[in-house]
């Protein structure tokens, strides 16, 4: 099956696989044929969805593997399930989930711009979602409550490493459904991969210390300007007194990964107290988050810290491994076939080959 990896964790159901091949085959077809360029969406999502058709296999493939998880335990005829795309930028989740024949789609995103062009995007190959909220996982909760739903799965890839309070969200969860729920929620900032690690931590400096000239795609909302010296600008405007050069180095060390809120309770902390509120990321020190809106630079988390918050709320959970999927330069081809070797025939050192890791749960 040409959208179907192979792959140890892979649910033993043929049928479920190969339905879901054959939708991401459809979609493909759709989805290759489509002039971005004559849809009204902003110029951020054509960038990211242009960036997406280099690779257009690869990704579908990648969605393939999260939504197999997704199905492995459910007994619902599909015109019944009802599935959350969390964090869905340009939608490819709810397209293939919907290409399936999943009953009811909730697609959401935080960034209002990419709820509209996702939508359109959807309604170009008539692959709409039921819904289009934006917003975080709190008004997905609301919007359920209000119309009495039960949410049978949330997925989403490359989501979790940017969310501000992650322990918040894992909490909140458990809040989508009285029944059963299943959370599969796969990113590439794999801290146990030791390339991702090298090119993730490069791109933490990066946003730490380097202003940047807006571009094309840009996504607004997102800071240019150096995350340092945005928290200097911030500690200052917050500083009740003129502060030392000394306190104010060590307070911009200090507020690393916090946005402006927390910013500011950690100077009026210092002065009130002489202490520091605790950093948020000692494990993994290089990574930071825009001071504005709290978004986190693809965020290094260990997945089994996650896998154990998770257990807390209710979840049996734990981490999957990801796979290689095609790509469209043959030599990352050949690596990524070597590299599903070794996945497969090392599971207990497979996350350190891994593309990506998967944090799934599933509450009874």
């Amino acid at each position: 099956m040409e959208y179907i990896i192979n792959s140890k964790n892979l649910p033993n159901n043929p049928e479920l696989l190969s339905n879901i091949n054959s939708a991401a085959t459809r979609l493909f077809n759709k989805l290759k044929n489509l002039d971005i360029d004559n849809l009204t969406i902003s110029e951020y999502i054509k960038n990211y969805f242009r960036k997406l058709m280099g690779n257009l296999k690869g990704t579908i493939q990648k969605y393939c593997h999260l939504l197999s998880l997704i199905l492995a335990k459910n007994q619902k005829v599909l015109e019944d399930f009802i599935f959350v795309d969390y964090g869905g930028g340009t939608g490819i989740f709810s397209l293939l989930a919907k290409e399936l024949g999943i009953g009811t789609v909730i697609y959401n995103d935080i960034y209002s711009i990419s709820c509209h062009d996702a939508n359109e995007i959807a309604k170009s190959i008539g692959n709409s979602a039921q819904e289009y909220i934006c917003g975080e996982i709190y008004e997905i909760i609301d919007y359920c409550n209000q119309k009495s739903i039960q949410c049978d799965a949330l997925g989403s890839y490359n989501v979790i490493e940017h969310i501000y309070n992650i322990e918040d969200f894992l909490h909140h969860l458990r809040l989508l459904s009285q029944n059963n729920l299943v959370v599969v929620l796969g990113t590439g900032a794999n801290p146990f991969n030791p390339v991702l690690k090298t090119i993730i931590t490069k791109h933490h400096h990066k946003r730490e210390f380097v202003t940047r000239e807006r571009e094309f795609g840009h996504k607004e909302g997102d800071s240019l300007e150096a995350y340092v010296i945005i928290r200097k600008k911030m500690i200052t405007k917050y500083a009740k007194n003129d502060l030392e050069k000394s306190e104010l180095d060590h307070l911009i060390r200090a507020t690393r990964g916090l946005r402006e809120f927390d910013i500011k309770k950690c100077v009026q902390n210092y002065f009130d107290t002489g202490n520091l509120l605790k950093n948020p990321d000692s494990k993994f020190p290089t990574n930071t988050c825009d001071p504005h809106s709290g978004n986190w630079a693809e965020r290094l988390m260990n997945p089994f810290d996650l896998a154990e918050i998770l257990k807390k709320e209710g979840f049996k959970s734990k981490v999957e491994i990801g796979v290689y999927g095609s790509h469209s330069r043959t030599l990352y081809n050949v690596i990524g076939k070597f590299a599903n070797i070794l996945i497969n025939l090392i599971p207990q050192k497979a996350i350190y080959f891994a593309p990506y890791y998967i944090l799934y749960g599933f509450k009874e």
